[in-house]
């Protein structure tokens, strides 16, 4: 996008269009960030004075979007700041304050990586590097269908109840996704929630350059793939045994009707995508062992009927016990990961945080996972716990958790909204956030000597750490 031609006004004309489109079709708009940032310092000013002019959002977007005066303001700190007019706490400020109401909106993550990227040019500078994972991943839920995890690449690619998984696997949305990562814009992700965006943990493109296949899709931006997915994330069923307040406000339950469907979808799409895959994750939104659908799945599961199939099992831990087990004899040495679901290091951590769990039956059944994998049953095995206000002071202690039970690994991560939290709520349980009260508390108990024992990592919160430790993480 070019400011060259467009006087103040039209430029805020056209960035009015271009924010409330981002919003409706959920992706950001890096280009209108970029131009901002490049106008000169007196041109900047009268964008300033146009935005503070600008009528407010239509009642038409103020009914649609219930933040739009906010996102109005995002534009109107960043001229401010191109202007000379604000400074970089200012900038930054109003940037983790939309993330802390926000943090779903790919043009709010959008905005703070591009706050971010002003600061920090060339840690994050994408253009050089592609996410491998829509181009290798196809994420599965009840009623539509996602190039990665949803809550990091809202924007949907189809969906299996009514459309075949070749439909969706290539679908338009699927081809403009996969466009966005070769372009460099990554306009429908979550920059902010991704693993790999913030980190830039991505692949520079030279580095696939050798293989003919991916050199053909860098070069002519490929976005029609003519391989299947090799990695499939089954999350269509969301039966579970609990109700954590981070994933749901309470039991989910269905009728016949519902297993029904899932069990169509299952049949016609699911098991052909499994006979080719190389992964298959079970399951983001529910529990395995809870679901009628999954566990018929997970019987089916062979080296006769997936022979180049892994497991991954992500999972609460409360069902998985060992007379559980036994019914899947098929699963012994398919299984590359179990992941359980902890979030705390005491009783009364995990069973406030674990809504239904028990904590003696947890300290039962991941001392009894622990022996799966020191038997070669499973390859690995990690506790997760979901950092957030109520646990981060056990993080230490959790390490000491994961080796009593044999885990292979602990995995911290960033609290999301899935939409079970207000705005409000979520601003108050989601320590990583820069301006939370109690962040520099985190940051004291991340230096704990036990976090840098080598079956830590970090997810999201790696962005926290030193310098020095994050290099090494």
């Amino acid at each position: 996008m070019s400011t060259e031609s467009l006087s103040a006004a039209e430029f805020v004309g056209l960035a009015n269009h271009m924010i409330f489109a981002g919003f409706d079709d959920h992706f950001d708009v890096p280009e209108l960030w970029t131009a901002v940032s490049a106008f000169a310092r007196e041109d900047a000013a009268a964008v300033v004075r146009h935005l503070r002019a600008h009528p407010a959002p239509s009642p038409l977007i103020r009914s649609t979007h219930a933040f739009a005066d906010e996102a109005w303001h995002m534009l109107l700190h960043l001229a401010s700041f191109t202007s000379g007019a604000s400074t970089e706490a200012d900038l930054v400020e109003l940037a983790a304050f939309m993330l802390a109401r926000h943090s779903q909106e790919a043009i709010v993550t959008g905005y703070a990586f591009h706050v971010k990227r002003l600061f920090a040019p060339d840690d994050y500078d994408l253009r050089d590097y592609v996410c491998e994972v829509p181009f290798q991943q196809l994420d599965i839920l009840e009623n539509s269908s996602h190039l990665c995890c949803a809550s990091w690449l809202h924007k949907s690619a189809g969906n299996l109840s009514d459309q075949s998984h070749e439909e969706v696997w290539n679908s338009d949305a699927a081809e403009a996704i996969r466009q966005s990562v070769l372009d460099g814009s990554y306009r429908y992700c979550n920059k902010t929630a991704c693993q790999k965006l913030p980190s830039k943990t991505l692949t520079p493109k030279a580095a696939l350059m050798d293989d003919p296949w991916w050199a053909n899709v860098i070069t002519n931006h490929v976005g029609k793939l003519d391989r299947a997915p090799e990695r499939v994330n089954l999350s269509y069923d969301k039966h579970c045994n609990l109700s954590c307040p981070s994933c749901r406000t309470e039991l989910i339950t269905s009728d016949n009707e519902v297993r029904d469907r899932l069990d169509r979808i299952t049949q016609r799409n699911v098991f052909p995508l499994l006979t080719s895959a190389k992964q298959a994750f079970v399951t983001g939104s529910g529990d395995p062992f809870a679901s009628r659908t999954f566990r018929k799945m997970l019987a089916w599961i062979s080296d006769e009927t997936c022979p180049d199939l892994e497991v991954v099992l992500m999972t609460n831990g409360m069902l998985l016990t060992e007379k559980e087990w036994a019914k899947f004899p098929n699963l012994r040495g398919k299984v590359k990961l179990v992941s359980v679901s902890v979030d705390g290091a005491t009783k009364a951590t995990h069973e406030l945080l674990r809504r239904g769990s028990k904590w003696e039956t947890m300290m039962e059944n991941l001392p009894f996972i622990g022996r799966l994998r020191a038997e070669g049953q499973i390859k690995r095995f990690q506790i997760v716990m979901v950092v957030q206000k109520e646990n981060f002071r056990e993080m230490g202690a959790f390490v000491d958790l994961a080796k009593a039970v044999n885990a292979s690994r602990v995995y911290f991560e960033t609290l999301t909204n899935w939409g079970t939290f207000s705005a409000e709520e979520y601003a108050d349980k989601a320590i990583h956030g820069p301006t939370h009260p109690l962040h520099a508390e985190l940051l004291a108990v991340m230096s704990d000597p036990r976090l840098r024992e080598p079956i830590v990592a970090w997810g999201g919160l790696k962005e926290l750490l030193p310098v020095e430790a994050r290099a090494a993480a």
